[in-house]
């Protein structure tokens, strides 16, 4: 699994929401270009493509809808599922992350408990994508 995220608390939260539910295998990159550098490896086969992303929405250097529809115009990720995570409550900002291809977008709560359900979200995608 690659988490693309910026904010070292978000990926503490984050990594502790995915152990709680038996996903340790964890890839950080803290910006968008480090996304598609990692991109760019796993179609020259210099790495493997993730079952699961979760991307910020907000990301340095290149945006997380950027990488979003870089990944999606990739046929390394066909089987790679997607979830943008965004403060942003905006309908505008759902779309677009819909319209790209994501699988789920995830508002990143102020609760600890509210938070650890991106573990519960990012277990159902690997379920349903080993289906």
């Amino acid at each position: 699994m690659v988490v693309v995220e910026d904010n070292p608390g978000d990926i503490y939260l984050i990594r502790q929401a995915l152990e709680k539910r038996g996903i340790g295998d964890l890839t950080v990159l803290q910006d968008g270009e480090a996304g598609y550098i990692f991109v760019t490896e796993v179609e020259r086969g210099a790495a493997s493509p993730p079952d699961l992303f979760i991307i910020d929405l907000s990301l340095p250097r290149r945006s997380g809808p950027e990488l979003l529809a870089r990944i999606k115009t990739s046929s390394a990720f066909a089987h790679s599922r997607i979830i943008i995570a965004s403060s942003s409550y905006s309908s505008r900002d759902r779309s677009v992350a819909s319209r790209l291809g994501a699988d789920r977008y995830f508002v990143k709560p102020s609760s600890f408990d509210q938070f650890m359900t991106i573990g519960a979200l990012a277990a159902e995608l690997l379920d349903e994508g080993s289906s």
